[in-house]
């Protein structure tokens, strides 16, 4: 017991002794503590950090896409359930059997009326005005490239020729095409290489505006140019209109493969500084407007009101004139405004969003007798902030649409929730948009039975808009945040949900086949907003994913 007392003490004493000859202090026992605590922590960090770091790659890994993906309907453990409603015939539904392949839901022999057109996909120079320079990639060297024009009932023959340097496909969209001339790569056909051709062929079945554009690498190529329009004239129409011109609204942003300052620069019809369109007193203008960028734009009508007669091709019923009116029109959206030419001056189209485009970025259309040039911004800056937006939901006047599409009734319906989140994606870190929490190709398909009226609820929590387009359909607008649609029926096949909406859509499933369902904002889809709505037995002899090259997003 003596031993351990005395050695206290002595270890005590020569403490104190270094104390009073200088060679030792008392903040040396802590400092010593703290360095040592130092390093643990530090070493705790690195080790902590080492961890992340291995985490995190695995985790980028993991996220891969798989090199191959097939998007048959044989898919099963991808499906998702939808409700079956009471009374629905169960016997009716197919299945089992053979699946038949996407490469036989081809157009059947015809009699109809041959439109044919060549497209050829190159690389191009184009001015987009005062010496606004750009590498794009385009059809027939222009963007937007020819405008396909042809008649209700007329057979759509287009050899597309490509002299890119890369696989392209064209898509027909909100065209109800047979299913093997939807162009997307990998679940169609698989994507033209260079050097290669394709034909598609198609009967022109709906009078309406549409446009095509590429659907392999959609977001780059669209993005670079690669877009038209496809205007199929009515059979037999009450409406005459003295002018028909089509307006092409798309954004050109900041690229490496500008050559002068590009940044964000909207053009029209592929022009900055604005166009000139002729047009005479009291004659009747129509008007059609097709967004192909990736931001929603307010076009507005001043000198004139105008009436909506069309949205995404369809007619409204009993459209009603609009004064200083702004139209909210998302990536993909058509509108068709009528209007008749006042006695005198002009009138004049503009985007009346000041906030999206620096001042002297505001290209404008003037329709007039006489040519004049364009409005500077002080045009835009006189119309007002709060102006109204046009409202689909109490436009023109109800009318019982088809039974199918009335949503009086229902064979299955189904919940999307659109979101966003940032995480890991096909090995990057980014921000991810989710349907139901899940992203391409994790997101479970739709699959429907032939003939079913099909609701679906969508809704947008997010902070972000969402432009979702259905592929070979077009669907019905049954309701807004739970308040039911009190003018015409609103038919249309890209659908704008803004943050903090929900909508009822409802649409007959009514072209056998694998079609996608994806946000037409190309970057959301992709980066994972994108599923499938399919047949029951079709198959595809396509996969996608870096294996064959198909990347349809």
């Amino acid at each position: 017991m003596a031993y351990p007392k005395r050695k206290q003490y002595t270890k005590s004493k020569e403490v104190f002794c270094a104390a009073n000859n200088g060679s030792r202090t008392n903040t040396d026992m802590p400092t010593q503590k703290f360095k040592k605590n130092l390093i643990r922590v530090a070493g705790s960090l690195a080790a902590i950090l080492l961890l992340t770091l291995i985490t995190g790659f695995i985790l980028l890994q993991m996220s891969a896409l798989p090199d191959a993906i097939n998007m048959g309907s044989d898919q099963s453990s991808m499906n998702m359930n939808g409700t079956e409603m009471a009374g629905m015939d169960k016997t009716a539904q197919p299945g089992g059997g053979t699946a038949t392949s996407v490469t036989r839901l081809v157009e059947a022999p015809s009699q109809a009326p041959v439109k044919t057109f060549n497209l050829t996909a190159q690389e191009a120079r184009l001015d987009l005005g005062e010496g606004k320079l750009v590498e794009a990639w385009t059809f027939n060297g222009t963007a937007p490239g020819p405008e396909l024009r042809v008649q209700q009932g007329d057979l759509v023959v287009v050899h597309l020729k490509n002299n890119l340097p890369f696989s392209t496909t064209i898509h027909w969209h909100g065209v109800a095409v047979p299913n093997a001339e939807d162009g997307v790569a990998g679940v169609t056909q698989d994507a033209i290489k260079p050097g290669e051709s394709y034909t598609y062929s198609f009967i022109a079945r709906e009078a309406g505006t549409y446009w095509y554009h590429a659907h392999q690498q959609s977001f780059l190529q669209v993005s670079h140019g690669m877009y038209g329009t496809l205007v199929v004239e009515p059979k037999n129409s009450a409406a005459y209109d003295d002018r028909d011109y089509t307006l092409v609204l798309k954004e050109w942003a900041d690229e490496a493969s500008c050559f002068k300052d590009c940044s964000e620069t909207l053009t029209i019809n592929g022009q900055r500084q604005g166009l000139h369109l002729v047009a005479q007193p009291g004659e009747m203008v129509r008007l059609r407007l097709v967004n192909a960028g990736e931001d929603t734009h307010l076009p507005v009508v001043v000198g004139t009101a105008v009436e909506v007669v069309a949205l995404d091709g369809h007619d409204l019923n009993a459209p009603t004139p609009l004064e200083n009116t702004r139209f909210p029109i998302a990536p993909a959206q058509r509108y068709d405004l009528r209007f008749r030419m006042p006695a005198s001056g002009t009138v004049t189209l503009l985007d009346a969003n000041p906030g999206s485009l620096p001042a002297n970025q505001h290209p404008a259309v003037i329709i007039g007798s006489t040519p004049s040039t364009a409005p500077s911004a002080s045009v835009s800056q006189s119309y007002p902030d709060n102006a109204p937006q046009f409202d689909l939901t109490h436009y023109g006047s109800p009318q019982m649409p088809f039974s199918k599409e009335s949503g009086a009734s229902f064979d299955a319906q189904y919940n999307l929730v659109l979101g966003n989140h940032l995480g890991f994606y096909d090995r990057h870190i980014t921000m991810l948009f989710t349907i139901n929490d899940q992203v391409f190709p994790n997101i479970p398909m739709i699959t429907v039975q032939p003939g079913q009226a099909v609701k679906l609820h969508i809704t947008n929590p997010s902070d972000i808009p969402h432009a979702m387009h259905l592929h070979g359909h077009t669907f019905n607008v049954l309701s807004r945040n739970d308040k039911p649609l009190s003018g015409s029926p609103v038919r249309l096949d890209t659908l704008l949900v803004n943050p903090g909406e929900s909508y009822e859509i409802v649409f007959v499933a009514n072209n056998p086949g694998l079609w996608m369902l994806h946000c037409h904002m190309l970057r959301h889809a992709a980066q994972g907003m994108d599923m499938m709505v399919v047949y029951p037995n079709i198959s595809t002899p396509f996969t996608v994913g870096d294996k064959s090259g198909n990347h349809p997003d």
